[in-house]
């Protein structure tokens, strides 16, 4: 994971005990290596397969999607964010090739995602999301936060910084959404920087952490 800039430390700070009061001490959030919306490379509207939890498709919020296919229980693993083990310097010169598929595992190594064998890269951020990523022994999880029931879309939180975050607005369609695709740390600072009319409805979304 790329250090946060210094103007966010305190954030990060509050963001680390936020999820270590929620998940237990010692869990680690992380936000994905590059703070860039990576949706643009997804591949052409009418792609659709199949998995065993997840079904490719289109999406309403944004190019492909994965809806799924059973009944998910709160808690179950999804599907698993796949890619190659990468260096954190590899990590740093693929994100400025413009790699927005990078996920922090630890502090030697990180995880590009952006492999055709990794059908999880498809999957939508949502400001109220179904799901989240958490880090297990060094393999990345879209854990379900809730029910979620066949069909349904299923989304995590990005989990961005504010690094350029007005260059990725955010079209999620929650009553929660930021206007942004941020972390729910940023949500507040979001809320401040804009007018009511742009951001509105509040509320803590889903994070990355480590178990």
């Amino acid at each position: 994971m790329l250090p946060p800039s210094l103007r966010q430390a305190e954030r990060w700070q509050n963001y680390e005990e936020m999820f270590q009061a929620r998940h237990g001490a010692g869990t680690q959030p992380f936000l994905h290596s590059c703070a860039i919306v990576a949706l643009e490379t997804k591949r052409p509207s009418g792609l659709i397969f199949m998995l065993d939890n997840v079904r490719i498709a289109p999406s309403p919020i944004h190019g492909q999607g994965g809806f799924a296919t059973r009944l998910m229980p709160q808690g179950a693993r999804v599907i698993e964010y796949t890619g190659e083990r990468v260096t954190k310097a590899e990590s740093s010169r693929r994100c400025q090739e413009q790699n927005w598929f990078i996920f922090g595992l630890d502090e030697e190594f990180d995880l590009d995602g952006n492999a055709e064998w990794n059908p999880a890269r498809f999957l939508n951020h949502r400001c109220a999301p179904n799901c989240e990523a958490v880090c297990e022994e060094g393999r990345v999880w879209i854990a379900a936060l809730r029910d979620i029931q066949p069909g349904e879309e299923i989304t995590f939180n990005y989990g961005y910084d504010l690094v350029d975050y007005e260059e990725h607005p955010c079209h999620c369609g929650a009553p929660e959404c930021a206007g942004y695709i941020v972390a729910e740390v940023f949500f507040a600072h979001i809320r401040n920087a804009h007018s009511p009319s742009m951001v509105k409805n509040f509320s803590p979304a889903a994070g990355v952490r480590s178990v």
